[in-house]
C-alpha cells in the first residue's frame, strides 16, 4: 500500500530481468521499474475509458500488463526474496496540488530580498518578441492575425487524440447527471461555433503535425456575464512526447503590475472601468498554426465525434497571455503619434482585460471613452460593463447605448470587483465583502483554503491580514500533515478572528485620493517586529505651487544611524541596504517618529478586525501630520555608541 497518494511509485527500484515476457511491448512508461513521482490520478468515472482490449500475464507473483490507449501500464506483484518485505507495485498517473504549497508558505516570513529591475530579455522572451514583430498582421477587417511562438521543437508532441476523446467522453458522462452543466457547456460550444471560432477540421493531409487539445470547464458563480466557461488544457502530453504548452514561448511580462494601476486609478477625480470582451477570441491564429489548437466535439452522444480546429488566441495556451498582451501593445504604438494620451491608457492603465482609467473633469473622460471605444474597436476589442462614478459620464454611455450596443453595454449594479478590489461607484469607495464558511473542524488545508480568500490588493487591511501570516508561521513549526486536525486553540483562536471579520464590513475607503494642483507632500512611515514588517503613505495637499515632497519616518534611531553614514560605513548586509534605501530617499528626508505616533506599528504586530475600523492612527495618520514643521516630532541625537550601530560597523 502507499502511504499517500503523493509518494513515489514504485516504493523501490524493480530489477526487470525477470521480466523477459514484457520485452518487445509498447510501454506507456519506459521507466516504470524506477522510483518517479506521480503525474495525475485518473478517477473512477474515467479509468476504465482508457483501457483497451489485451493482457499480457507472467509467472505467479509477476506484474501483469495491461493495454490502455496510452500504451501497456504495468501493475501487480512483484516476486522478492524471504528478507524483503512484499510490496503491491501500482501505477498511477498523478496531479499533484500540495507538493510546493510548503515553500510557497516559507516565502510569507522568509526576508525579501532587494528588487531587481529585469532591464533584459531572456533569449526566450526575444525570441517572442522578434516572433511577433516578424510574423503578425492585419488582415481586412481589421483584427490582428497572430503565429504562435513555438520556440522548442514540435516533432515531439506525440499522438494526443486519443485522451481528448476521453476527456470528451468523460465530460459526457456528467452532462447524464446535471442536465444545467450539459446545457451551459453546450451552449458555450454552440456560442464557439457561431462567433467563428471554431470550425470543422476539413483538411485531410495527414503529415502536418497536429495537437489536439483536451477541454473541461472553468465555474464562477459570481460572475455576471459567464458563469461557465469552457477551458483548453495545453499542459497535456501523451508519454514520451512534449505538450503544446512546452513548446510555446511564453514571452515577457507587458502589463503592468496589479498595484501600480489601482494606485493610477486613485488619482483622478472621475473614474471609469470597463472590460474587453472575449479579449483572447478577437484574436486571430494563422491558418497555418491552427493544426496546433484542433479539438474533438459533438453535441449529441448519439453523434460522431467530430474534429474541429479553434481559430482564435485559446485560454490554456502559455502564449496566450502574451499574444494577447502584445497585440494591445503594438495597437499603443500604432496609436501614439495620434492619440499619444488613448495609447498611454492602452498601455499602462488595462490589466489583462480590464480597463481601470480616468480624467479631471467629466467632458474630459466622455472624450476619453469616445476615443478609447473607437481605438480599441478598429481591432475588433469591444469594452462593455462600463461603470463611472460620474452619473454625466454615465447619462453619455446610455444616450451612445443604441447606436452601437455590441460596443456599450452600461453594467446595472453600482458595486463591480476590480482587480480583487470591490469599487462601490455610487459612493466612490471601496468596501470589503469578505465571508469565511465556518467549519467546526480545521485542518491546514481548509485553514488555507479559507485564509486565501482574502485578496487585498492595495493591503488596506494588512493588519489584519499579518495575523494570517502569522498564524501561517505557527501552523509551520506544527509540521501537520494538510488534512490533520488543527490543536483546539489555533482553531478557537481561528474562529474568534472570523466572526469579528465581519466587522471589516464597515470599513469603507475613499478611491479619490484628491490630488489637485497644489503642493503634494508624501509622508512614508515604516516599523517592523519580530513577526512583520509593515510601511504606510500618506498624501497631504497644501495650498501652493504644484510641488512634491517627499519624506520619511521610523521609529528606529538604530535605522536613522546607519543611514546617516557612508555606506561603506557598514558591513556588506547593511552597507547593499542603505545603499539602496538612500538612491530612493536621501538621508535628509528621513525622520523619527515616536512608536505610539507611527501608524505602522500596528501593521506589524497585526490588529484584530473588530479593532482596526476605529484605528484612526491607521486610517489619518498622526495628528501633527498636517500642522507646520515646528510641530512635527523633535529629532533625536543619534548615538553611534549604541550597541546594535557598533556590531555592523566596519572594523
Amino acid at each position: 500500500m502507499l502511504s499517500k497518494v503523493t509518494s513515489q511509485i514504485p516504493v523501490e527500484n524493480i530489477d526487470t530481468k525477470d521480466l523477459d515476457y514484457l520485452k518487445g511491448v509498447t510501454l506507456s512508461d519506459e521507466g516504470f521499474s524506477r522510483q518517479s513521482e506521480c503525474d495525475i490520478i485518473l478517477g473512477s468515472d474515467c479509468f476504465f475509458t482508457i483501457l483497451r482490449n489485451g493482457r499480457i500475464i507472467g509467472s505467479a507473483g509477476q506484474p501483469i500488463a495491461q493495454s490502455t490507449m496510452f500504451g501497456w501500464v504495468v501493475a501487480g506483484q512483484i516476486r522478492k526474496d524471504s528478507n524483503s518485505s512484499s510490496h503491491t507495485q501500482s501505477h498511477l498517473i498523478r496531479v499533484e496540488n500540495d507538493s510546493n504549497i510548503d515553500s510557497i508558505l516559507q516565502q510569507f516570513w522568509q526576508m525579501e530580498e532587494l528588487p531587481i529591475k529585469k532591464s533584459f530579455l531572456s533569449e526566450e522572451e526575444e525570441f517572442c518578441e522578434t516572433h511577433f514583430n516578424s510574423t503578425y498582421k492585419i488582415n481586412e477587417q481589421g483584427r490582428f492575425v497572430v503565429k504562435l511562438p513555438v520556440y522548442r521543437d514540435i516533432n515531439q508532441l506525440g499522438d494526443t487524440k486519443g485522451m481528448a476523446v476521453s476527456r470528451l467522453l468523460a465530460m459526457e458522462n456528467k452532462f447524464k447527471f446535471d442536465s444545467e452543466f450539459e446545457k451551459e457547456y453546450k451552449g458555450f460550444m454552440k456560442e464557439y461555433k457561431e462567433a467563428g471560432h471554431i470550425s470543422l477540421n476539413k483538411d485531410s493531409d495527414s503529415s502536418k503535425i497536429e495537437y489536439f487539445i483536451p477541454h473541461h470547464t472553468v465555474q464562477k458563480k459570481d460572475c455576471i456575464t459567464t458563469k461557465l466557461r469552457v477551458v483548453f488544457d495545453g499542459l497535456y502530453k501523451s508519454p514520451n512526447s512534449n505538450s503544446l504548452n512546452s513548446v510555446l514561448g511564453v514571452g515577457q511580462v507587458l502589463q503592468p503590475d496589479s498595484f501600480t494601476i489601482l494606485v493610477r486609478f486613485r488619482v483622478n477625480k472621475i473614474a471609469f472601468t470597463a472590460d474587453i470582451k472575449q479579449m483572447y477570441r478577437q484574436i486571430l491564429v494563422h491558418p497555418e498554426d491552427q493544426n496546433l489548437q484542433k479539438i474533438v466535439w459533438r453535441n449529441s452522444s448519439d453523434s460522431p465525434i467530430k474534429e474541429y480546429k479553434l481559430y482564435i488566441v485559446t485560454y490554456g495556451t502559455s502564449s496566450a497571455p502574451f499574444l494577447a498582451t502584445r497585440c494591445l501593445h503594438q495597437l499603443a504604438s500604432d496609436s501614439q503619434n495620434k492619440n499619444p494620451e488613448i495609447s498611454s491608457i492602452i498601455r499602462n492603465s488595462i490589466y489583462m482585460d480590464d480597463l481601470m482609467a480616468g480624467a479631471t473633469y467629466n467632458k474630459e473622460a466622455i472624450a476619453l471613452i469616445q476615443k478609447l471605444s473607437e481605438t480599441l474597436d478598429a481591432r475588433g476589442f469591444h469594452l462593455r460593463k462600463w461603470r463611472s462614478n460620474s452619473q454625466d459620464v454615465l447619462n453619455n454611455l446610455s444616450e451612445n447605448l443604441g447606436a452601437d450596443e455590441s460596443n456599450v453595454e452600461i453594467h446595472p449594479e453600482n458595486c463591480s470587483k476590480t482587480l480583487g478590489l470591490i469599487w462601490d461607484s455610487s459612493t466612490d469607495s471601496f468596501v470589503f465583502k469578505i465571508s469565511f464558511n465556518f467549519e467546526s473542524e480545521i485542518s491546514k488545508r481548509l485553514f488555507l483554503s479559507q485564509s486565501a480568500s482574502l485578496f487585498d490588493s492595495l493591503s488596506f487591511l494588512s493588519p489584519c491580514t499579518i495575523l494570517i501570516k502569522i498564524f501561517y508561521q505557527q501552523l509551520w513549526l506544527l509540521k501537520l500533515d494538510w488534512d490533520n486536525a488543527v490543536p483546539e486553540h489555533f482553531a478557537i483562536k481561528w474562529h474568534k478572528f472570523q466572526r469579528e471579520f465581519q466587522q471589516i464590513y464597515h470599513i469603507s475607503i475613499p478611491r479619490w485620493l484628491q490630488f489637485t494642483e497644489k503642493e503634494i507632500t508624501h509622508h512614508g512611515f515604516s516599523d517592523a517586529s519580530e513577526s512583520a514588517y509593515a510601511c504606510i503613505i500618506f498624501c497631504l495637499n497644501t495650498l501652493k505651487d504644484h510641488v512634491i515632497n517627499l519624506y520619511a519616518w521610523t521609529d528606529s534611531q538604530v535605522v536613522l544611524s546607519w543611514l546617516s553614514s557612508p555606506p561603506r560605513s557598514w558591513k556588506p548586509f547593511i552597507a547593499n541596504r542603505t545603499s539602496e534605501i538612500l538612491d530612493l530617499i536621501p538621508w535628509n528626508k528621513w525622520c523619527y517618529v515616536p512608536t505610539k505616533e507611527n501608524p505602522t506599528d500596528i501593521g506589524s504586530r497585526g490588529a484584530s478586525p473588530k479593532d482596526l475600523p476605529d484605528c484612526r492612527l491607521r486610517w489619518e495618520g498622526p495628528t501633527w501630520l498636517s500642522s507646520p514643521e515646528a510641530d512635527w516630532p523633535k529629532q533625536p541625537i543619534l548615538k553611534d555608541s549604541d550597541q546594535h550601530v557598533l556590531k555592523e560597523r566596519k572594523k
